[in-house]
């Protein structure tokens, strides 16, 4: 276990690694604040420590050990069941702790918007991969990007969108999601950043860029390689 732990480990960053030598990287890691004040590091790193640490104060430790890495970008997942366990019900408090603690480190954000609330599309499981009503799928996203103007400025739409196991929707569902996504991050923030799509994989990049406007993003992200098999 101890091995399978460590090699998941060491590939989140080289996923990493590889997601900063992309047009993603290009285009928004030299405006880092971070880097600004002197620490000249392009890396970034998959954090999620919103979603993946207990919601309490003990957070510390683990935003410090990002610092200490010297990355000045990381990747919070602000999950829609997270943020938005029921309808019209919005809690921010574990996912403000951990952002409100990054941005004090001078760390940049990419915000990842992603899966669908089980309540949202009547399933008991509370994350689905089910494509999401587009009106409460906006909603969500709108309350998260007014939520976190200001703090979180560049938007990842979906994870691995090319998997069935992530989106169990077609390429053109996607399609009207990004574009309702796009243009509810712009209304509320203009300046912000919307990357999409977020492939992995040989030889899905450039499929998915074609079955999406190319209006409605701004860059975009994708590994060149396999997911591995643990």
């Amino acid at each position: 276990m101890v091995r399978r732990n460590g090699w998941r480990q060491c590939w989140r960053i080289v996923l990493a690694l590889l997601f900063l030598g992309t047009g993603f990287g290009n285009a928004v890691m030299r405006q880092s604040p971070a880097a600004a004040a002197g620490r000249e590091s392009r890396l970034g790193l998959v954090a999620d420590i919103g979603t993946r640490h207990e919601c309490d104060d003990k957070h510390g430790p683990a935003v410090d050990t990002l610092v200490r890495t010297g990355v000045t970008w990381v990747k919070e997942e602000i999950r829609w069941d997270w943020v938005e366990p029921s309808r019209d019900v919005f809690t921010w408090t574990c996912m403000d702790r951990v952002i409100d603690a990054e941005r004090a480190q001078g760390l940049e954000i990419l915000g990842l918007l992603d899966y669908t609330a089980g309540w949202a599309v009547g399933e008991s499981r509370s994350v689905s991969p089910t494509p999401p009503p587009l009106d409460r799928w906006a909603n969500y996203v709108r309350k998260t990007a007014e939520h976190y103007k200001g703090r979180v400025n560049t938007w990842e739409v979906w994870n691995e969108p090319n998997f069935a196991h992530f989106w169990a929707g077609s390429k053109a569902q996607y399609a009207d999601l990004l574009r309702v996504t796009y243009d509810t991050i712009k209304s509320v923030d203009p300046s912000a950043r919307v990357l999409a799509p977020a492939v992995s994989g040989v030889g899905t990049t450039d499929e998915w860029l074609d079955a999406i406007p190319a209006d409605k993003y701004d860059t975009w992200r994708s590994t060149s390689i396999p997911n591995p098999t643990f």
